[in-house]
Order: C-alpha cells, then structure tokens, then sequence
C-alpha cells in the first residue's frame, strides 16, 4: 500500500469514527457561516463555539481550535477585495486558517504555518 493510499484509510477510519459519535458529512459554502460563530445547516444554526467542528482539508481531517474577530487581523479578503465585514471571523484549525468571505462566498484557507497572511 503506497503512502496515499494509506492516509485516505486513515481519513476514512477517522471519518467512521466521527459518524459514530453522531457526526455527519456536509458540504459548506462561505455564506452558510453566519456573524458570531454560527453555521447555518439546513433549518438548524449551529454555535461552533458550543459544538466540535472538523474540516477536510488538502486530505486530512481538522479539528476547529479557535476562531477570531476579522476586523483587526484581516482588512479585505484575499480573493476579491471586499472589506470585511462586522461579526466575520476566521476559523483556526491544526493547521490551516479559513476565511469564509460573505462578499464573494468562498472559503479562503491557507497554511496555518506561512508567517503573514494573505494580502
């Protein structure tokens, strides 16, 4: 078994392990990320101050370790420009930093390990 194949059964036996605690798999997009650390999920909103959170992420699962107040950190997103929000925030995993941008609704992520953020 070759190295890739490996960390997708890892994935995959993280993922079963997960799904017996009561989580589930959901596809996102930034505008489902609402002002305050909430996320919209069909009819429910969810405080991810409050609940687990995990993110799939360049093939590996991360697990939500904080979030923060955009104003202050990050002026505009990366992608297209707008100025952030009031109550918009960036989501901190093991490894990477999202952005979930209501602008242009996309999830801007980066490495947690670069220096300086995207300009």
């Amino acid at each position: 078994m070759n190295r890739k194949e490996t960390e997708n059964e890892n994935l995959s036996i993280v993922k079963e392990e997960l799904f017996e605690k009561g989580c589930e798999e959901v596809k996102f997009r930034a505008s489902d990320f609402l002002p305050c650390g909430k996320l919209a999920h069909g009819d429910e909103i969810i405080d991810l101050h409050k609940r687990g959170f995990h993110f799939e992420y360049k093939g590996k699962l991360r697990q939500l370790i904080a979030m923060f107040d955009t104003i202050g950190v990050l002026e505009r997103c990366p992608e297209c420009k707008a100025p952030c929000e009031v109550n918009s925030y960036i989501v901190i995993t093991d490894f990477h930093i999202v952005y979930p941008c209501w602008a242009c609704d996309k999830l801007i992520c980066w490495d947690n390990s670069k220096q300086d953020l995207p300009s």
